[in-house]
C-alpha cells in the first residue's frame, strides 16, 4: 500500500475518533471540578434540612436587663404618655401612676372609647432557650389571606450563631391552626424565656387600640380613631420611651 494511501486512511480514522469523543463529551459534560461543586452543595443541603422560608422578626425589641427601668420610672413614662394622649385627643383621662397593663389602659380609656366589643391576637412570639443554650422562637400569626377567614399560622425557628433565623419544617397540620397540645410540646424543647403578644382591640365607634406586651409588661400601644387620627407610645419600659400624636 502506498504511503499516501496509508496516511489518508489514518486521517479518516483520526477524524471519526474525534467525532466519537465529542459525542461522549456532549452526553456527560461535567468536569471533575463541577462534580466536586455538586457534591459540596448536596452535603450542605444534607447538613441543613430546614428548607422552610425565613420568617420575619418580631416588631418589638425585647429589652435587655441593663436597659430596663424600675417600676416608678415605668409608671411615669405611662403617665406622661397619657398626658400627651389627652392633648392629642382633647380628652381627660386620669394620669395618676398605676400598674402598666392593658387592663388598666382599657379602664382609663373607657370614658373616651367606650366598652371594648372584641379583640384579636395578631401574633405571639415565645422565646425558648434549650439545654445547649440555643435560642428558639415559636411564632403564631393571624393570616387573613384565605377565603375561610383568619387562620393561625405557626412558625418554629432557631437563631444560629450569626443571628440568622433558621426555620424548622412543619407539616400543614402542624403549622395551620395548631392545637395547644402541639404548641406546648414545642415549648417543652427548652425553658421559656420571654412571651410577647400583639393584640388589636375594637370599640363601638370604630376606634381601635393595638397593644404589645412582653412578659406581661405593656411595651407599646396605639389608639386609632375612625377619622384616621392616632396616638402611639413606644418602648414604655425603657429609657427610650416616646409618644407622639399623628
Amino acid at each position: 500500500m502506498k504511503k499516501s494511501t496509508r496516511f489518508t486512511i489514518a486521517m479518516i480514522v483520526l477524524f471519526f475518533g474525534l467525532v466519537l469523543l465529542a459525542k461522549i463529551w456532549h452526553r456527560n459534560p461535567e468536569s471533575p471540578s463541577a462534580e466536586g461543586a455538586t457534591g459540596a452543595d448536596s452535603a450542605a443541603e444534607a447538613a441543613d434540612p430546614k428548607t422552610a422560608p425565613e420568617v420575619s422578626t418580631t416588631p418589638t425589641e425585647i429589652p435587655s436587663q441593663n436597659r430596663t427601668i424600675d417600676e416608678t420610672a415605668y409608671q411615669k413614662n405611662f403617665s406622661d404618655g397619657l398626658r400627651e394622649f389627652n392633648t392629642c385627643f382633647n380628652a381627660n383621662v386620669s394620669t395618676d401612676p398605676v400598674e402598666v397593663t392593658f387592663e388598666n389602659l382599657d379602664s382609663l380609656l373607657r370614658p373616651v372609647l367606650g366598652e371594648m366589643i372584641s379583640k384579636n391576637q395578631e401574633w405571639s412570639d415565645t422565646q425558648i432557650k434549650t439545654e445547649s443554650g440555643e435560642e428558639r422562637h415559636l411564632r403564631l400569626q393571624l393570616d387573613f389571606s384565605g377565603e375561610d377567614g383568619a387562620t393561625r399560622r405557626l412558625t418554629y425557628f432557631r437563631i444560629d450563631p450569626s443571628g440568622t433565623q433558621v426555620p424548622f419544617e412543619l407539616g400543614p397540620d402542624q403549622s395551620e391552626d395548631p392545637n395547644d397540645t402541639f404548641i406546648a410540646s414545642l415549648e417543652g424543647d427548652g425553658e421559656v424565656v420571654h412571651r410577647q403578644h400583639e393584640v388589636r382591640v375594637y370599640y363601638p365607634n370604630g376606634e381601635e387600640v393595638l397593644f404589645n406586651d412582653v412578659d406581661g409588661k405593656l411595651m407599646e400601644f396605639m389608639v386609632t380613631r375612625l377619622d384616621g387620627k392616632r396616638f402611639e407610645c413606644m418602648k414604655l419600659a425603657t429609657e427610650q420611651s416616646s409618644c407622639r400624636c399623628k
